[in-house]
């Protein structure tokens, strides 16, 4: 008597061994790509917080800077640069309203801006650095006609790094 295989294992229910294996791998292929492409895009959506940050703290930054500036020349008042150079409103430096006062933290890597003693420092979110602080101060005639004031703002553990600049016209001003 001749014995069926292909009638004996068509009762039986379940996978080889072999389609069980391919089954396997391509679940571990499909899981693996899965979680890279997650992982890839945390990774960009938190670079991407990270410069939306930056961006907003430099922009408050020069923003609060001109506030004072202006607050300074065009209501009276004096605006001192780190080296002691100060800007003083022409018509009201008998009576300043404002002091403004710029400098540079090194320690804590910020910029600190006082502003008739409110104290006003960048960047002000925890992991950001400031940088690279300076001014320049353009001359005409022996005196300043523009205060040009830089610098950068990023996290050095991403090593994503801005640089902002914000311009003033002193003609409402002298130097003192």
């Amino acid at each position: 008597m001749r014995i069926r295989l292909s009638s004996s294992r068509g009762k039986e229910a379940g996978f080889t061994l072999v389609e069980m294996a391919v089954g396997l791998a391509v679940g571990m292929f499909l899981l693996v790509t899965t979680t890279q492409f997650l992982s890839h895009t945390v990774g960009v959506v938190t670079k991407l917080n990270v410069q939306r940050d930056i961006r907003d703290q430099g922009m408050m930054a020069v923003e609060t800077i001109e506030r004072g500036f202006r607050a300074a020349l065009e209501y009276g008042g004096v605006f001192t640069l780190p080296s002691g150079l100060e800007i003083v409103a022409k018509d009201k430096a008998l009576n300043p309203t404002h002091t403004v006062t710029i400098k540079m933290i090194t320690a804590q890597n910020a910029i600190e801006l006082n502003i008739d003693g409110e104290v006003n420092r960048f960047p002000n979110s925890s992991g950001l650095l400031a940088r690279n602080f300076s001014y320049d101060c353009i001359e005409k005639d022996g005196k300043t006609k523009v205060i040009v004031v830089s610098f950068e703002l990023g996290d050095g553990g991403r090593d994503i790094w801005r640089a902002f600049k914000a311009a003033f016209s002193t003609a409402l001003a002298k130097q003192s």
